[in-house]
């Protein structure tokens, strides 16, 4: 595990975040709860700047952010490096990239995917997939 993430909630509604990363490095912010979203973002552009291939990296950071007690992630390098990480309680939370197509999906319910887009993304400033992931 690459991230270690510690969300508290100081007062009503605002938050301090922090993540480690095994290395030492860290990206701590503070705020709403807008800013945890915000973290994930910097996180993943960290990460990328480090030299980790950019679906790898979305892979590790939702992963860690989630958790493996709750998330059961899927790595299938050989499948254009495609992932899945799944709640083990509702089957219907979800996260799955084509990694053929550079594309990924977020599901929160039997509705369907709550957002879809391509990973390049990410690398924006507002990237909605980060939310959607904090909200899972």
């Amino acid at each position: 595990m690459p991230w270690t993430f510690d969300i508290r909630e100081v007062s009503a509604g605002c938050y301090k975040a922090l993540a480690t990363r095994d290395s030492g490095q860290s990206i701590a912010k503070e705020g709403f709860v807008s800013v945890i979203e915000e973290l994930l973002a910097d996180v993943y552009r960290a990460e990328v700047d480090a030299g980790t291939l950019d679906s790898k990296a979305a892979y590790d950071i939702t992963l860690d952010f989630l958790g493996t007690s709750r998330w059961e992630g899927r790595y299938h390098e050989k499948m254009f490096g495609s992932w899945s990480i799944l709640d083990r309680r509702d089957q219907n939370k979800a996260i799955h990239y084509d990694g053929r197509d550079f594309y990924l999906m977020v599901s929160k319910d039997s509705k369907g995917y709550s957002w879809q887009g391509e990973l390049k993304k990410l690398a924006k400033g507002r990237c909605h997939y980060f939310r959607e992931v904090v909200y899972l």
